[in-house]
């Protein structure tokens, strides 16, 4: 029975659990699976005779779900990585477009030879802020890595990213704030 209503399988692009973007679109596929599979049982509960689970209970499942899973305005989402989530990149680089109304964030890492760096997305959009915090919420970043900015990110340095990351490191110190949301 495919509770989500979704067709489940692999999908093409998937790497390894090393590769970053493979790892988030498996997260996202874990995430809409969720949503979907409450959804599909939720519709359905009539149609099975012999249910144990009562609309209550399910009231509450669903609450619980959709807090951790769903999409909303100003949420700070959690990846659903499994494993360490500082082992991706080494450094974290930070740029404007031209026009300095989006922001990149590209993680850096070394290819296997060590020979070259390798940079992959992470996220872009208007907010800076708002991307630095689900960076640092989602333990995307540790003390260790190097910040990079560029001519566009100016007058950001990478100074004041790092603070801004110990800052919020500090505050969230235990995630259980981060946690207690789920």
């Amino acid at each position: 029975m495919n509770l989500s209503g979704e067709e489940t399988g692999s999908f093409e692009n998937f790497k390894d659990l090393s590769d970053f973007g493979s790892v988030v679109e498996l997260g996202r596929r874990v995430n809409q699976f969720m949503v979907n599979t409450y959804m599909k049982v939720r519709g359905e509960q009539d149609k099975f005779p012999g249910v144990s689970i009562t609309p209550e209970d399910l009231t509450r499942l669903g609450r619980i779900i959709f807090s951790a899973f769903a999409k909303r305005t100003n949420k700070i989402l959690r990846l659903s990585l499994p494993g360490p989530r500082t082992h991706f990149f080494n450094s974290i680089n930070i740029s404007r477009t031209e026009d300095g109304k989006i922001w990149n964030i590209h993680g850096e890492y070394p290819d296997e030879s060590g020979a070259r760096n390798i940079l992959t997305r992470i996220e872009s959009g208007p907010d800076l802020n708002f991307m630095l915090v689900w960076l640092a919420l989602n333990g995307l970043y540790n003390q260790d890595m190097q910040i990079k900015t560029d001519i566009s990110s100016g007058p950001l340095r990478e100074r004041e990213i790092k603070k801004l990351f110990s800052e919020l490191i500090a505050l969230f110190s235990s995630q259980e704030d981060f946690q207690r949301a789920h």
